[in-house]
């Protein structure tokens, strides 16, 4: 039963991640704004790739890699509200 709860809160975490990065990507203007708003995908990339080398080396290595997805995760999530809010707050760009 617990395994299905951290299943079903891990798929909704990264549903709300895919849906926050997809609108970060679609709200930008230049490259630079694309590229702040793809770091957390790539650090994401980067732990699961860390994560799935650490098994394959050592398969009684994480042990708790849901509850890894879920900081990155909810890490993400934290970095994609707060540009969110400094565009709001920065207002309309000019050129």
């Amino acid at each position: 039963m617990i395994d299905w709860i951290m299943m079903g809160l891990i798929l909704a975490l990264v549903g709300g991640f895919a849906f926050l990065q997809v609108r970060a990507l679609r709200g930008t203007e230049t490259t630079g704004q694309r590229v702040v708003a793809a770091l957390p995908s790539l650090a994401l990339i980067i732990a699961v790739l860390i994560i799935v080398i650490g098994i394959a080396n050592d398969p009684t290595s994480h042990n708790l890699w849901p509850f890894e997805l879920l900081l990155w995760i909810g890490g993400g999530i934290a970095y994609l509200l707060v540009l969110k809010l400094a565009r709001k707050l920065a207002g309309p760009h000019r050129a």
